[in-house]
């Protein structure tokens, strides 16, 4: 296999890996001249010398690489500030709801002793009917 088709081969493989990466500053120092040669098994010199759109396509990985992490830091932070929000909004919605439990249960406590007086009202009324 020839040196160039190599160096094709050993940038994807190296683009794909950092592409995986988390934060971007470790995929990128992997992404190094050197590490390059040593996964296309080819001599710096060479690449220096004679295959320079190695290096360029090297460097647009990098920067690609960085811009990639830069979105995921940023889309990191949106979704933290979001989940903050939600468990904000869960306390509150927490607090309301045990509001609204107090209220049922004394509308509950209200009614039943509304049945009460009711029956009791109820009952004197029949004997009040049967005198």
């Amino acid at each position: 296999m020839r040196s160039e088709e190599r160096l094709r081969g050993a940038l994807q493989r190296l683009a794909a890996e950092a592409g995986q990466g988390g934060d971007g500053t470790a995929a990128r120092e992997r992404l190094t001249v050197a590490a390059l040669c040593r996964a296309a098994g080819v001599g710096r010199n060479a690449v220096y010398a004679n295959h320079r759109f190695a290096l360029d396509e090297l460097a647009r990985v990098r920067t690609a690489v960085a811009g990639d992490a830069a979105v995921r830091r940023d889309r990191l932070t949106e979704l933290r500030a979001t989940v903050d929000e939600l468990r904000q909004d869960k306390a509150r919605l927490a607090t309301e709801n045990a509001g609204l439990l107090v209220r049922v249960l004394d509308a509950e406590a209200t009614s039943m002793s509304l049945r009460q007086q009711v029956e009791t009202l109820r009952q004197a009324l029949h004997q009040i009917r049967d005198q």
